[in-house]
């Protein structure tokens, strides 16, 4: 055939979709309130691989490694503002 000698793999590409909610809660004054936060990094939990092995003629050829970053997180924070 016409391929090259070097083969090149591309891998996928990478979809992470970060997602916030964020509430003002006014207390006893307008310069006084209270911020509630919410933070989902990877809502949707979409998996990127970390590498394929894209040498021919190993035993593992065209197997992906691992895995490129953590499941799903999220972290809530609350900060009084005076």
């Amino acid at each position: 055939g016409d391929a090259p000698k070097a083969l090149y793999v591309r891998e996928l590409f990478n979809k992470s979709e970060d997602f916030n909610i964020t509430k003002a809660i006014p207390m006893f004054t307008e310069r006084v309130h209270t911020d509630f936060r919410v933070e989902f990094f990877d809502v949707f939990n979409r998996h990127q691989f970390s590498g394929f092995n894209n040498t021919v003629g190993t035993p593992g050829f065209g197997q992906a490694s691992g895995v490129a970053y953590g499941p799903r997180n999220m972290q809530a924070s609350l900060r009084f503002v005076f």
